[in-house]
């Protein structure tokens, strides 16, 4: 992938080209088979990823059995909250289809984050936003949910 590639996710979207090839040296390259489970509810959260091909199902248990949460394509990045509150993971997460998925680990996201404040800015800006649609996507979907059981 090239910086210009990057540039397709939003949390990169108002990166430089060149913030955006220091990026591009430290993500990981790591290929998950349908099926197959990148991370659990409950692990340390140490790396935030980047879905580049496939899909990846977020999901959680409930009484139930599991609760789909998200299927993120490409373009889509998740695991950002560890990363930001050193908290557990919060949800399952299973790659949907083969996959091929870039991450970063904290170590690395902080020293980007340290070394180009512009960058900083840009890609927290981006994971406020992204964490602001999805609060707002619950709320609307508890306001459902209380009023299907008023029905």
């Amino acid at each position: 992938m090239d910086p210009q590639g990057l540039a397709k996710f939003p949390l990169f979207a108002t990166t430089s080209d060149a913030q955006r090839a220091a990026v591009l040296e430290v993500l990981v390259e790591e290929r998950f088979e349908e099926g197959a489970r990148i991370f659990a509810e409950g692990d340390k959260g140490e790396k935030l990823y980047l879905v580049a091909e496939g899909a990846v199902r977020v999901s959680t248990q409930v009484s139930g059995g599991e609760e789909a949460l998200a299927v993120l394509r490409p373009g889509a990045y998740f695991g950002e909250m560890s990363l930001i509150d050193d908290q557990p993971r919060s949800a399952d997460t299973f790659a949907q289809e083969a996959s091929v998925l870039l991450s970063l680990s904290r170590a690395e996201f902080v020293d980007l984050l340290q070394s180009d404040a512009t960058l900083a800015l840009a890609v927290l800006g981006a994971i406020a936003r992204t964490l602001a649609i999805r609060l707002r996507e619950t709320n609307d979907q508890v306001k459902a949910m209380h009023l299907m059981s008023m029905w």
